[in-house]
């Protein structure tokens, strides 16, 4: 069965076969796709250049009951504050705790393809599953 799917941020889409894939650079194009269509699923890198997705987080927390996976290669991260600082992100502990819907993943292990794709065609209880 095709899905219709929301990919933000670089994640490569040409593993992704089979699939109706809409592509978004950043969060707020993610945002205007999400209030306008519906998708099946929704993959976001946790940090685009320096900005966290926080924000669409949130949008789709309240707004939607689309699985959705967060891909990270590191559990720290550095972003740019909204007051034009930098600081460190710690993704276990500021994500995973507010946002128990989503699933996450590491994409810097060699399995993040398979995952990805036995996630979009597994059953539902898979949509709860880590990466390792």
């Amino acid at each position: 069965m095709a899905h219709k799917i929301l990919v933000v941020g670089s994640f490569p889409t040409t593993s992704i076969t089979g699939h109706q894939v809409q592509t978004a650079s950043g969060y707020d194009e993610a945002i205007e796709f999400l209030t306008r269509e519906d998708f099946d699923y929704i993959i976001i890198d946790a940090v685009i250049d320096t900005t966290n997705g926080h924000e669409l987080l949130k949008f789709i927390m309240n707004n939607s009951n689309t699985p959705t996976m967060v891909r990270h290669d590191s559990h720290v991260v550095t972003i740019t504050t909204p007051d034009g600082g930098i600081t460190d992100w710690y993704i276990p502990t500021s994500l995973r705790a507010f946002f128990k819907f989503a699933v996450f993943c590491n994409h810097s292990k060699e399995n993040e393809h398979d995952f990805i794709r036995n996630w979009i065609e597994g059953e539902p209880e898979t949509h709860k599953q880590r990466c390792a």
